[in-house]
């Protein structure tokens, strides 16, 4: 691995990020503080992993989604490229293609009031793990870190490392997923976002897409039959088998703003801070 540049006192935040996985007193700015001074180590490690078939399929696979969580961290602004929000695309566009295709009873639900539809999840869209993640990140790790770190007492947090990497993706905006030039109307073009969707005893990351190729679809493409209010369809992302701890279940159609912190009890939580209005997704 290069040697590279990485600022004493971001290197000093590193460290006492370790101490606290170690402690198991860390929560998301531990794991935010490791990812950003990993970022370009990780760049490099995934681009030579998807040579290697040797590499753990879970490390070849978590990898590029790890780094594209680290580049934004550094640049929220800039999220108009990478992994993650192809496969928001993709999946978009296999949803509106299946919707076409698909019999009536196939439909679970439609709510006109909250625009949302839900139907069968087609075969062509396989929702990434969120386990790779957490596999990826500890397989670093010791990049990072070469003198002799303790692996098996860093894996011991890996459920809550997951959940931490997880609320880094919570409320990552993708901002116009198609491109400009594809439409006339501005107010038509898809935006995505990612929020923490609760399905089955489990908190996953899903994606909403407003504007989504759905609405066209069921009003098949004439303005007289479409909505006043865009669709808001969510479709699974990074998909967690760690359990939901507590009666507390999301919906990413209404994302909360919220943080993995340590609670009193020095249990890691998600902690709700507000929830913003729906249109101002």
């Amino acid at each position: 691995m290069t040697a590279r540049y990485i600022n004493p006192k971001h290197l000093v935040l590193m460290h006492l990020a370790l101490s606290r996985i170690y402690e198991g007193t860390f929560d998301e700015g531990d794991i935010k503080n490791l990812l950003l001074g990993m970022r370009d180590c990780l760049q490099e490690a995934s681009l030579k992993s998807r040579q290697m078939q040797s590499a753990p399929a879970a490390i070849r696979l978590g990898l590029p989604y790890l780094v594209d969580i680290a580049h934004s961290i550094a640049h929220p602004e800039m999220k108009d490229q990478g992994p993650i929000r192809n496969y928001v695309k993709s999946a978009d566009f296999q949803m509106a293609k299946a919707l076409k295709k698909m019999p009536r009873h196939r439909i679970f639900s439609t709510d006109e009031q909250s625009k949302t539809i839900n139907i069968a999840l087609p075969p062509a869209i396989k929702p990434l793990k969120a386990y790779d993640l957490t596999i990826a990140f500890l397989s670093f790790l010791p990049e990072i870190f070469p003198e002799a770190i303790e692996l098996d007492t860093v894996a011991k947090q890996g459920s809550d490392i997951e959940i931490c990497l997880l609320s880094l993706l919570h409320y990552m905006q993708l901002p116009l997923l198609d491109d400009p030039v594809e439409q006339e109307n501005p107010n038509e073009l898809r935006h995505g976002y990612l929020a923490f969707h609760t399905w089955q005893g489990s908190h996953h990351i899903y994606a909403g897409v407003v504007n989504s190729h759905y609405g066209n679809v069921l009003s098949g493409g004439s303005n007289q039959n479409a909505r006043a209010k865009p669709f808001i369809n969510v479709l699974p992302v990074f998909n967690s088998a760690v359990p939901a701890d507590g009666d507390l279940t999301f919906d990413a159609r209404n994302p909360a703003i919220l943080f993995a912190e340590r609670g009193a009890s020095e249990k890691l939580v998600l902690k709700v801070i507000g929830v913003l209005p729906s249109a101002t997704v």
